[in-house]
């Protein structure tokens, strides 16, 4: 009997040894991959660092790496103030590897983009670069992306609803909705589907807040 445990005991031991040694050289091959990404991204050559990080998820799209990869990169973006970029990165890892440790960071860092690109000139595939015909007005305009004017101004600069044709105006066609996770106390603003922003929110004690459909009143920017 002793001898029928001892033989199993090895056995298991040998079988936990290999288990450990395949672990062991799959995450060596996940390191010896992550490295030349991480050189290149220092040497600023953000646009091969993240055709490289690409193929690796490709290939291994569970590497544990790869959210902080991803998140490297992404702040190499916005350091290079290539805003769009780094939007990007930050969307990639909300939807795809949320294990990393640093998820609200994310979630702040993609806020502050989204807000800054939506009220800036940049035109990206969510924005539609508009020629604004004779007749024209802003309100009519708005109905015709599903937008409101205050979002049209901003976004333009405008300082009144005086508007000239043949001008060009920056319109944001997405749609815009808010998801209330009451048990996390968070609020997301989402454009498409996408995140927007990510709002920490309070509900009411004993979670009272009652569910239901609200409306926006008072429109605080930012």
């Amino acid at each position: 009997m002793n001898r029928v445990l001892a033989v199993v005991g090895i056995v298991l031991a040998a079988g936990g040894l290999a288990v450990l040694i395949i672990f062991g050289m799959k995450n060596s091959s996940n390191n010896a991959d992550i490295k030349p990404i991480e050189a290149l991204i220092k040497d600023a050559k953000l646009d091969e660092a993240m055709a490289g990080i690409d193929q690796i998820a490709e290939k291994k799209p569970d590497a544990r790496a790869l959210g902080a990869i991803y998140f490297k990169l992404a702040g190499a973006y916005e350091n290079k103030n290539d805003k769009v970029k780094a939007r990007d990165m930050y969307q990639l890892i909300l939807k795809k590897y949320q294990n990393i440790e640093n998820v609200p960071e994310v979630q702040d860092r993609l806020g502050k983009l989204n807000i800054a690109i939506l009220f800036s000139k940049t035109i990206t595939d969510k924005d539609a670069l508009y020629e604004i015909q004779p007749g024209d007005t802003l309100i009519n305009i708005a109905k015709k992306f599903g937008t409101t004017v205050d979002l049209i101004k901003s976004a333009n600069s405008l300082k009144s609803d005086n508007i000239r044709a043949h001008a060009k105006l920056k319109i944001s066609k997405a749609k815009y909705k808010i998801l209330i996770d009451k048990s996390q106390n968070v609020l997301t603003l989402l454009g498409d589907n996408d995140i927007v922003k990510v709002y920490r929110i309070s509900t009411g004690e004993n979670n009272c807040t009652p569910a239901g459909t609200f409306k926006i009143m008072n429109k605080i920017m930012d």
